[in-house]
């Protein structure tokens, strides 16, 4: 006979199989176990999104029953909650991601081991990474499907500084990470350069250590990094001539995603990468003092191929057609708060190929121009026009084409919209229920609003 351990053992070393998750599934809900009732219904749902079927009278009512076992299983580990251990994400009925608000919680994660809810957890975030949080994280062990670390602090507490980096780089669970993430720690030199040396670390694809005021300098001097495929280094007081060393590491020559937001760079910033040879195809280059300049030298600069461009508040605008033009498979494009007009968004749309999936146009001048422009992008799945002053004609435009039916986030928030531009959201034949769409835009009647909350996923 078939028990929960050998089923579990099934999910755990076939999970991507959804044979084995409905096996499990039907023991559990035999015993009244709601996990099972939440297996079940996400693997549905993944049958639906998998066909791009999602806007059925089923996958809605799939998503209320989901939202009711979650209910049910949160309050039945309430205590967990309370004490701060919080979970929002799954996979086909298992939580895989899990996280710490308060440091005096971490100790808990020890009684989760034993926890099959909790089996397939693959990211850890704790909000208050504290010495006595690192403390306490690196005595546990288990861990096994675990592949994400996220460490962060308040601004009014310490980081885990240099002992807590020391302990990091010494905890055995550090050889199945991957993807560490570290903001507003404050690590000097000592600190990241015991975690880049450690052989623990040594498969790590992916490190970000953002907000480090206190700055880096001789980590770029170090003959030994993992391997790494993405990096981000935010607000780290990073300068020109220390992106130069950085762009000649070895270990990094397979860098395909790099984030540099919030260090003053400028334009030399962009030259230095533009002359570089890593195989770039996803940069943040937000609040760096990016220019036209800049971004038309990187853009020209040969063998690149961008996918993903985050450009939040650069003074850029008249190269965006360029961009374009040379990038046409672009997927991501994130132009908050720029100076691109109508003019450059159409010219743009004309120039991509129809891959583009998330757009971003938040706090810039755009219209009803560049919204109608936007229709030769049909791959959308995220836009964001929040702060731009569009009003009922773009709504129109957004509810009554085809173009947009893929859409999955729509932001809207403090734009002008009246009684009529909600209502052709409401009656847009295109527009799925299950839209995560954000619009607080003052002045609708509280029915509409009920109405809007009622046909979409509204945040």
């Amino acid at each position: 006979m078939l028990t929960y351990v050998d089923a579990l053992a099934a999910v755990m070393s076939s999970p991507a199989q959804e044979a084995a998750r409905l096996v499990y599934a039907d023991l559990l809900s035999d015993a009244g176990d709601p996990q099972g009732e939440l297996i079940m219904v996400q693997c549905q749902l993944a049958q639906y999104e998998r066909l791009g079927t999602r806007s059925t009278p089923h996958y809605a009512q799939l998503k209320d029953r989901e939202r009711i076992a979650e209910q049910t299983l949160r309050q039945r580990r309430a205590h967990l909650w309370d004490a701060g251990i919080v979970w929002r994400k799954f996979d086909r009925g298992f939580v895989t991601r899990l996280e710490v608000k308060r440091a005096d919680a971490v100790e808990l994660l020890g009684q989760l081991r034993d926890d099959p809810f909790f089996s397939a957890v693959d990211r850890l975030e704790l909000s208050e990474g504290t010495p006595a949080a690192v403390a306490s994280l690196t005595a546990l062990d288990g861990f096994a499907s675990l592949r994400s670390l996220r460490i962060a602090r308040k601004y009014a507490t310490h980081g885990f500084g240099e002992l807590g980096a020391r302990r990091l780089a010494a905890w055995p669970v550090m050889r199945q990470i991957v993807d560490l993430r570290m903001r507003n720690e404050q690590l000097e030199d000592a600190g990241l350069t015991a975690l880049l040396t450690s052989p623990n670390l040594a498969d790590l694809k992916r490190l970000t250590v953002g907000h480090n005021s206190a700055g880096l300098r001789d980590v770029f001097r170090l003959e030994t990094w993992p391997m790494l495929a993405a990096l981000e280094l935010t607000s780290c007081r990073l300068t020109a001539d220390e992106l130069s060393q950085l762009v000649h590491i070895k270990q990094l020559e397979g860098l395909t995603s790099l984030s540099l937001a919030a260090n003053h760079l400028a334009d030399d910033g962009a030259r230095v990468l533009a002359g570089s040879r890593l195989p770039l195809t996803e940069m943040d280059l937000g609040y760096t003092g990016l220019t036209d300049r800049g971004l038309t030298a990187l853009c020209e600069a040969p063998n690149r191929s961008f996918t993903k461009l985050v450009l939040t508040s650069a003074d850029v605008g008249r190269s965006i057609p360029l961009m374009a033009q040379r990038h046409p498979s672009l997927q991501t494009l994130m132009l908050n708060e720029t100076q691109v007009t109508d003019d450059q968004v159409v010219a743009m749309c004309q120039a991509l190929d129809g891959s583009l999936e998330r757009l971003s146009l938040q706090g810039t001048s755009v219209t009803v121009r560049s919204v109608a422009a936007l229709t030769s992008c049909p791959k959308l799945k995220a836009l964001s026009l929040s702060r731009t002053g569009i009003g009922d004609e773009s709504i129109k435009v957004l509810a009554n084409s085809p173009a947009f039916a893929a859409l999955e986030q729509l932001d809207l928030d403090s734009c002008t919209i009246d009684v009529e531009g909600a209502q052709a959201l409401l009656a847009s034949p295109y527009l799925s229920r299950t839209l995560d769409l954000s619009l607080h835009a003052a002045g609708l009647p509280e029915s509409t609003v009920r109405a809007l909350r009622a046909r979409f996923a509204f945040s």
